[in-house]
């Protein structure tokens, strides 16, 4: 894998290197008001809204063919605290200002803050089923502020706020397929016209579902189907993606969009096992049941990365199984809840190889294939 020295086991015996000596956060920038601090993002949704600014009125359920971009505030105060997945418990954080801007616009001022950003990078979120506008941006700054990575963020909106009930989440379903070619049209224009030297696209639960099909969109742009990868990491959290989808669709796809894929699964995420009842089949983000052998259900993730190292393409997958930190509600919301996880998502985007992760095992599938098992330091 990329970042990772050789050897199975634990790797808490092993010396710092120079690059791990080096590696400093680099603190993500806000506004000081007073006691408060003030951050600012970027939006782009395809939810159909009279005002995303009219706030905290209902929002639609309902899917625009249109793609409404800007910014949006978010302000936190000294008592904020956020434990848990459910930012209207929250307190001490509120999302107080949406600007919406003409693309034209939108782009030149996305472009000058990549520009600007210490790694010239962006990093695009996507969040899946139930989420409003509201609560991903809330979510996002959550996020942002554990990770605290210096770079702009845009998130992009898509109308999963379908219900909570069988027929809600496959209304959620069918409108991330929807979705995701608009995704993919957003994503083609920032590699054309914002050029990121380091675009890095993350999302969790449904919204993974998003990310496969606004790969399928992409492809459709000869200059983004070569080999020259534009996207530098693909991060997946919890996906809740068709195992046998993924094979047949996002996988023919990789190679010629990203240059890395991280998968996180953990075999304790009971929000999956219900999807997987729902739509039928397994899901790419819960690779086991308790007491199944490990690897069951992950083999085919392993074994698309033996076959790219067949062909010559290495450390292209990094497959990680959270589930021995995983204590997150339902075991679904780690990636907002679990600091491992954090660090780890910083970690892939921020060192370079040969730094040395402690907190994972290194584990052989066969023979030059490996998986990685994150680990909790007090255990």
């Amino acid at each position: 894998m990329v970042l990772f020295s050789s050897g199975c086991g634990p790797l808490s015996s092993a010396k710092p290197t120079k690059e791990y000596e080096g590696y400093l956060p680099r603190r993500l920038t806000y506004q000081k008001d007073g006691a408060d601090k003030v951050f600012a993002f970027f939006f782009v949704s395809n939810r159909q809204v009279d005002d995303l600014g009219d706030l905290p009125s209902p929002e639609s359920k309902e899917r625009s063919d249109q793609l409404r971009q800007g910014t949006f505030r978010v302000r936190t105060t000294p008592d904020l605290s956020s434990p848990g997945n459910n930012p209207y418990k929250w307190s001490g954080i509120h999302l107080h200002d949406v600007q919406e801007m003409a693309a034209a616009g939108f782009f030149r001022r996305l472009k000058e803050a990549i520009a600007t950003s210490p790694q010239n990078s962006l990093l695009v979120i996507v969040y899946g089923y139930k989420e409003l506008f509201e609560s991903s941006a809330l979510k996002t700054t959550s996020f942002a502020k554990k990770l605290d990575l210096n770079t702009p963020i845009l998130l992009f909106d898509w109308p999963g706020n379908q219900g909570v009930s069988i027929g809600g989440d496959k209304r959620a379903f069918a409108l991330a397929r929807e979705s995701g070619p608009k995704l993919g049209e957003l994503l083609t224009e920032i590699i054309h016209q914002a050029k990121p030297q380091n675009l890095w696209l993350t999302g969790n639960s449904m919204g993974c579902q998003v990310i496969c099909d606004a790969f399928t969109e992409m492809m459709r742009h000869s200059d983004l189907a070569d080999r020259g990868a534009e996207i530098e990491h693909v991060l997946l959290a919890a996906p809740d993606v068709a195992d046998d989808e993924f094979n047949d669709q996002f996988k023919n796809e990789l190679a010629a969009l990203s240059k890395d894929l991280t998968v996180y699964v953990s075999a304790n995420d009971t929000a999956l096992l219900l999807s997987s009842w729902i739509h039928g089949g397994i899901r790419l983000g819960r690779p086991k049941a308790p007491g199944q052998e490990q690897l069951e259900e992950m083999t085919d993730l392993l074994e698309l990365e033996a076959a790219y190292e067949a062909e010559g393409i290495d450390d292209r997958i990094n497959l990680i199984d959270i589930t021995p930190v995983n204590d997150a509600s339902h075991g679904h919301n780690y990636y907002l809840e679990s600091p491992e996880y954090i660090e780890d998502f910083y970690q892939r985007l921020r060192t370079e190889p040969t730094v040395e992760n402690r907190r994972l095992y290194r584990e052989s599938y066969k023979k030059g294939i490996w998986y990685w098992i994150l680990w909790d330091d007090e255990d």
